[in-house]
Formats: C-alpha cells, structure tokens, sequence
C-alpha cells in the first residue's frame, strides 16, 4: 500500500524581533488601572452582598408569611389545644330552694 506524504512545506524564515527600548515606567497608568480594577471589585462585591440580602430577605418574609399562615391554622380561643373547634357544654341546674 502506497504510503502519502503531503507535499513541499514553505518554511519562513525567522523573523527579527527588535528588542523593547527602556521606557518610562508609566505609574499613572498602573495606577489607573489599579484603581479600576480595585473600584470594580468592589462593584462586584458591594453586588454580590445586595444580592444575598435580598434573597435572605425574601426568604425570611417567606418563613414569616408560612409562620403567621401557620398560627392562623391552629390557634383557638386560648384553650391552649389548638384547633379542636367547637366545644361541647353541659350544663344541668337545680333549684333546691322551692
């Protein structure tokens, strides 16, 4: 079985990089840029930490609503055993005096 080999491959010559010339440090701009990146990490914090009050929030309006709902269902008038209803009474009277 004949064995395929693609074709010639162009090889380019290396290509001569200049080395950096010795700038400036440019502080104002590292400065800026930290600054940046500081500001919005707090962005994303000061986000992250009104995110999870909201949702505690919500959650606990929801464990309140469920709560009072809760109440509402079993309570009586102050019976102390909650939701029996109605009471049966008995009453029997005699008048000795007559």
């Amino acid at each position: 079985m004949p064995i395929h080999h693609p074709g010639p491959v162009a090889y380019l010559p290396a290509q001569h990089i200049p080395a950096p010339l010795p700038v400036r440090d440019p502080w104002p701009a590292r400065l800026l840029a930290g600054g940046v990146g500081i500001g919005s990490a707090g962005l994303g914090v000061g986000f992250l930490l009104q995110t999870l009050a909201a949702a505690t929030t919500g959650l606990g309006l929801l464990v309140a609503a469920l709560g009072v709902i809760y109440l509402l269902k079993n309570s009586s008038g102050g019976s102390g055993r909650g939701g029996q209803g109605a009471v049966n009474v008995s009453v029997n009277v005699t008048n000795r005096n007559r």
